[in-house]
Order: C-alpha cells, then sequence, then structure tokens
C-alpha cells in the first residue's frame, strides 16, 4: 500500500513534469523513476556524465534524422558514454541506451514503445543500473529522445530523506563486481561511515546497512554530506553531494531523491536494438560480448522490423574513476519514503567473496637427515644415484694412479 502511495506521487509528479513541456528531458527522467519505485526499486542518481552523452546523440540523431545507436560519426553507445568521462572497470562497462524519435515523435510516443517493448523495458528496471542522463532534441527533422543508463566503479550514490535535524540514508552497494577490480576498484562494501563535509577520517567505521542515520547540528540550510564505502581488502570510495535541508522541513514532505541502488547482480546478455522513426516497431535483439558477471543492454525500436543479429566487442579500458558528487535531484518522495522502500528492496548475496591470503609461516631450521626423510621416494633415489656415481668415478681414479706408479 505505502508502495503504491509512493508510485503514484511520484506519477502526479511526472505527469505534472510533462504537461509543463518545459523541460521534456526531465519529465523523461521523472517518468523512469517513477516507474522503478512502482516495481519496488529506487530511483536512478543522475549522472551529469550520462547527460552529457545522452545530449550528444539525441543532437546527432536531430541533425540526421536518423535514429541509430551508432552515431553519423561512426560512436557507439560505450564509445559515446566513455567520451563523456564515464567510469569503466578494466575490460568493460555497464551502460546501455534507449532511444526514440522522428517527424512526430513525441514523449508519450516514446515512453510507450520502451514500457511495452521487452528490451526497452528491461533497460528502464534493470537492478544494474545506479545512474542516468536523459536529452531530448527538437529539429525541422522531429524531436529525438536518448537515455543513457550506467553504473561506474567506486561510485556509489545514495539517497537522502529524513529531517533537518536527522537525515535518512538509503545507500547503494557494488552489487555488480563484488569481487572489485585491481588494487583501487572496490568490491561489495562492507563497512561505511557517513558526516558533514569531505574528510570523515576522524568517524567510526560502522557496518554497511541499507539504511543509516545522520544526526546535524543547526547551521546553514545547504549541507555538504558525504559517504564513505570499504570492501574487506580495505579498497574504498567516498561519494559527496550537496542537500538542502529546508527541502526536507515536515511542513514540506518532500525529502530530496538523489539516488539508486543496484540490488542484484545477476549476468544478462547485452540487447543493442535497431532504431525506428516512427512506432510501433519490431525490437531487433544485437547481443553485445561481454564477460561473465557483466552486462551491457541498450535498446531502441527498429526501422525495419527485421532482425539483424551481431556481435560487437566489449570496452577495453577502464579510466581512473574520482569520488562522485552528484547533482541536484529532481524526483522528490515523502519523508518515510526511504523505510518503506528498503522494506520492499530485494536482497542479495555477493556472487564471490574475496578474503586477504593467509600468512605463510616463517621456514625452520630442519637438520638434514629430517629433511631427507620428508623427501619423496623418487629424490631420494635420485640422490643415492649421484653418491654410487661418486663413488665408482673416485674408486677408478684411485686404480688409475696405482697402475701409474707400479
Amino acid at each position: 500500500m505505502i508502495r503504491l502511495l509512493v508510485a503514484a506521487l511520484l506519477l502526479a509528479a511526472a505527469s505534472q513534469a510533462a504537461s509543463a513541456q518545459a523541460d521534456p528531458a526531465a519529465a523523461l527522467l521523472a517518468r523512469v523513476n517513477a516507474l522503478r519505485v512502482q516495481s519496488g526499486l529506487l530511483p536512478l542518481a543522475v549522472s551529469p556524465l550520462l547527460t552529457a552523452a545522452a545530449q550528444r546523440h539525441a543532437a546527432d540523431m536531430g541533425r540526421t534524422g536518423n535514429v541509430s545507436h551508432t552515431g553519423s560519426d561512426g560512436s557507439s553507445i560505450e564509445s559515446r558514454i566513455r567520451d563523456a568521462g564515464y567510469g569503466f572497470w578494466r575490460t568493460f562497462g555497464i551502460v546501455g541506451e534507449n532511444i526514440y524519435g522522428g517527424q512526430t515523435a513525441t514523449l508519450d510516443d516514446a515512453w510507450t514503445f520502451w514500457t511495452t517493448s521487452a528490451a526497452h523495458r528491461s533497460n528502464l528496471l534493470s537492478t544494474r543500473y545506479r545512474e542516468i542522463g536523459a536529452a531530448a532534441a527538437t529539429t525541422d527533422q522531429g524531436t529525438y529522445y536518448t537515455i543513457d543508463f550506467g553504473a561506474q566503479p567506486n561510485v556509489l550514490p545514495f539517497f537522502v530523506s529524513g529531517t533537518p535535524r536527522e537525515l535518512s540514508l538509503l545507500l547503494t552497494n557494488e552489487d555488480n563486481i563484488t569481487t572489485g577490480d585491481g588494487v583501487a576498484v572496490m568490491g561489495r562494501a562492507v563497512e561505511v561511515r557517513a558526516g558533514e563535509g569531505t574528510n570523515l577520517g576522524n568517524l567510526p567505521w560502522r557496518p554497511w546497512a541499507q539504511t543509516i542515520t545522520l544526526t546535524l547540528n543547526d547551521g546553514p540550510d545547504v549541507r555538504t554530506i558525504s559517504v564513505e564505502y570499504r570492501d574487506e581488502l580495505g579498497r574504498g570510495t567516498i561519494v559527496t553531494q550537496q542537500v538542502n535541508l529546508a527541502a526536507l522541513a515536515p511542513a514540506a514532505s518532500t525529502p530530496t531523491a538523489t539516488a539508486a541502488v543496484s540490488p542484484t547482480a545477476a549476468a544478462t546478455v547485452s540487447i543493442t536494438p535497431t532504431p525506428t522513426p516512427t512506432p510501433p516497431a519490431t525490437d531487433t535483439l544485437t547481443p553485445t560480448a561481454q564477460p561473465s558477471a557483466t552486462a551491457t543492454p541498450s535498446a531502441s525500436p527498429t526501422a525495419t522490423g527485421s532482425p539483424a543479429p551481431s556481435s560487437t566487442p566489449a570496452a577495453t579500458s577502464t579510466p581512473t574513476t574520482p569520488p562522485a558528487t552528484l547533482p541536484p535531484a529532481i524526483i522528490t518522495l515523502p519523508t518515510a519514503t526511504t523505510r518503506a522502500i528498503a522494506a520492499v528492496l530485494p536482497t542479495s548475496v555477493s556472487a564471490s567473496r574475496l578474503t586477504p591470503p593467509a600468512p605463510r609461516p616463517a621456514p625452520t631450521d630442519r637438520p638434514i637427515i629430517a629433511s631427507y626423510a620428508a623427501a619423496p621416494v623418487d629424490v631420494l633415489l635420485a640422490l643415492l644415484g649421484l653418491q654410487g656415481a661418486a663413488l665408482v668415478i673416485g674408486g677408478v681414479i684411485i686404480v688409475m694412479r696405482l697402475r701409474r706408479k707400479s
């Protein structure tokens, strides 16, 4: 019941954003997050990097009138998102894209197609993504929409609600690549600490939990809130965002929603259908080769309705991901929402865990006889053979010397 109420409020916000028509990208984000909350998921955090990649592609489709995941400059979903500076693991990324457009295409047209197509809906409701960026471009060719989805290493957004004196933080975790990547990219977090400012070095660590509370002292309305995560190998990251406490006042009852959770880590096939300028259309699935336990789904309407499967290589390198600073949210939720959503969120078990190797025992001095006794039989036989050969050679030398003297 509570979840349905939350979804209804979000859908109302989405309807207001859509009716205003002032910002179709904001309306798209509102609809996506409303659908996710209605489905028991948290909203996705708005990523400036994914937004830049989406704006680039929407503008390109608007110039050419060609609705395709391949840009006029030959760019792909992965290359555009990577060019924007979005983080990838060393040999792959977790990204996806929905596109739509045409001479008479509207936001409602795009939304109807995406939500009724299995491939596109799976992107909207994927549990692997933590961030989103949306864009719309209107030209003499028509209107073109792009939504880019993703999750990047060392970026674990958090969701804020509560009151100006006591914040409730709903945390994400690394449920995609639970073992981490190398020495700098963390895996699943086991400890967190949260506080004001960007330096949390004096604060104690606590076990990771879906929801934690943070008590604030009196001060300005806008505060810098940070959450630091650490996995069991000591690798970690810190995520910082600006929180307007005035928006959390009980009278307003609309705390900011600034993050999303990626609760499960299931490997799926990457989907890159070919696009269409007008609905309705049939999805064309283009699986993208990916390593196990990773997925890069992307989807769009198809222009022809005829399948054209092909395979494309996964991304092969990763930039270093700095601590993330999240932008202001565009979606608001009631104060009590975080606990309600946390109660319905699916839980996931880490696919694999790493523990530090046990220390090797210090070497101990042992007598030669003990070493022989512990050696394998074939080694002992080889040593005896060498000793026998040495005795024979020594005997021959002695006999030859005696003969010379005689």
